[in-house]
């Protein structure tokens, strides 16, 4: 089984000295995006029986893959170089994974704008109003233009634009 070991931001790990990062699987709440996520849990999957590699973790969310060379064995660098030969092609490891992580994004956003129109002028419109809405291309389109932008692991929304566009003030 993986051994996870704490990432010291300020550089080492935990006591080893000659640890190597597996490009685009570290990441933390300030860096990263749904690539390096998506990364990180597909090549954890493929090398977490894998002596010699290590689970990092550390301060603000840090996640991430790494290995010392001096306790991998042949066969475990083969499968590493494979990865890290891809990744350096095409950063992304596996597609099906990561469009899921997107839809999954998408959903827990969806879900929080949706708790939000609770709380505002919002909560005139009924929830059949507020799915049609959500279900609506003009805000699908919105959506995933505004996830997607440079793969970003956070969306900057202006949530009152969102609000002032789709969800207008209805007569006082």
């Amino acid at each position: 089984m993986m051994q996870s070991i704490e990432y010291c931001n300020r550089g080492g790990y935990d006591g080893h000295k000659n640890m190597t990062e597996i490009l685009h699987t570290v990441g933390s709440d300030y860096s990263g995006g749904y690539i390096t996520m998506s990364n990180y849990r597909t090549i954890k999957a493929v090398l977490i029986r894998r002596k010699g590699v290590y689970d990092l973790y550390g301060w603000y969310g840090t996640y991430g893959l790494a290995y010392d060379p001096e306790e991998i064995t042949a066969g475990t660098k083969a499968v590493i170089d494979e990865i890290v030969d891809g990744l350096e092609s095409y950063p992304l490891y596996d597609e099906d994974h990561f469009s899921a992580l997107e839809h999954e994004a998408r959903g827990t956003y969806i879900d929080e704008l949706k708790r939000e129109l609770g709380r505002s002028r919002f909560d005139e419109y009924s929830v059949d109003e507020i799915n049609a809405i959500f279900d609506s291309a003009p805000v699908i389109d919105y959506l995933w233009n505004n996830i997607h932008e440079d793969g970003a692991a956070t969306m900057y929304l202006d949530d009152a634009a969102f609000f002032d566009l789709f969800f207008p003030a209805r007569g006082e």
